[in-house]
């Protein structure tokens, strides 16, 4: 599925475009910017024909004791690994949202007219990482690694990301730590559609557990943003990173302990090679 795949590479040209505007339009362009990809995005989906898409199978439906049916939502919340997983996704971004934008706020301050181009350059080589860990991490998986091992890394990055946030000086240094986030989300938009897939097999529930896992995303980003604020206007930014490190190594403790590994109670490989190409 080729197309899935072109998502990706749209980040680094919006990445390019706004920085670029925003550095020689103004910032008000980045927005306009924005809106403009927003319409072009619904568009495409326009285009995506339903008769194209076998629903029983994207949604994880390949068990005949359900009979097409999917599980009942109650049954669905019950599961206590379903559960599990979503408590360290709403840490990860409890701990990752703020960070650049914070970075961003400090090159405002400390080095006035680069942090849109400084921000920009974050995006891209953020993205283009992401790329290639995406791509390995799928390589990896179709060859039998496990994916707890492969979320654990990614989980143990943003601790270390915080940290060198908290010392850094300069845009130089934020973009070379960006990179990390880069590896970071690429493991996780891999891995994650993994391990709904292992969780939701056969329960006709896959799409749900993938809004789910978007609302605890949404959850995690939005508490990020909302804490760290009060505590950089208290405390200081180095305090603010500190405080956002803490809250990924929470997440990284909760999943080691408590989350099993999910690749072996995938019944059929194939449909976790086909979450590997979707994502």
């Amino acid at each position: 599925m080729p197309t899935s795949r072109m998502p990706l590479a749209i980040p680094p040209t919006a990445a390019v475009l706004a920085g670029a505007m925003g550095q020689f339009l103004g910032y008000a362009w980045i927005f306009y910017l924005v809106s403009g990809f927003a319409v072009a995005s619904a568009i495409v989906v326009t285009m995506v024909s339903p008769q194209e898409i076998d629903h029983h199978r994207a949604r994880g439906g390949e068990d005949p004791a359900h009979h097409s049916a999917p599980i009942p939502v109650r049954e669905l919340l019950q599961k206590r690994d379903l559960v599990v997983f979503l408590a360290p996704v709403v840490l990860f971004h409890f701990g990752n949202a703020a960070m650049l934008p914070m970075a961003g706020q400090i090159l405002a301050k400390t080095h006035p007219w680069t942090e849109a181009i400084a921000l920009s350059a974050c995006i891209i080589v953020a993205q283009l990482v992401m790329v290639g860990v995406a791509w390995c991490v799928g390589w990896a998986s179709a060859r039998g690694v496990g994916r707890k091992p492969i979320f654990l890394l990614a989980l143990a990055i943003l601790p270390v990301r915080g940290a060198l946030f908290s010392v850094a000086d300069g845009p130089y240094a934020v973009v070379a730590i960006q990179l990390l986030d880069g590896v970071a989300a690429g493991i996780f938009g891999v891995i994650s559609v993994l391990i709904a897939s292992d969780l939701m097999r056969g329960t006709g529930r896959f799409n749900l557990a993938q809004g789910l896992t978007a609302l605890a995303v949404g959850i995690g980003a939005g508490l990020s943003n909302a804490t760290a604020g009060f505590v950089v206007q208290w405390f200081g930014y180095a305090t603010g990173f500190l405080y956002l490190a803490s809250i990924a190594g929470c997440a990284l403790a909760f999943f080691a302990l408590l989350m099993p590994e999910t690749r072996e109670s995938a019944a059929e490989p194939g449909l976790s090679t086909t979450a590997v190409e979707a994502a």
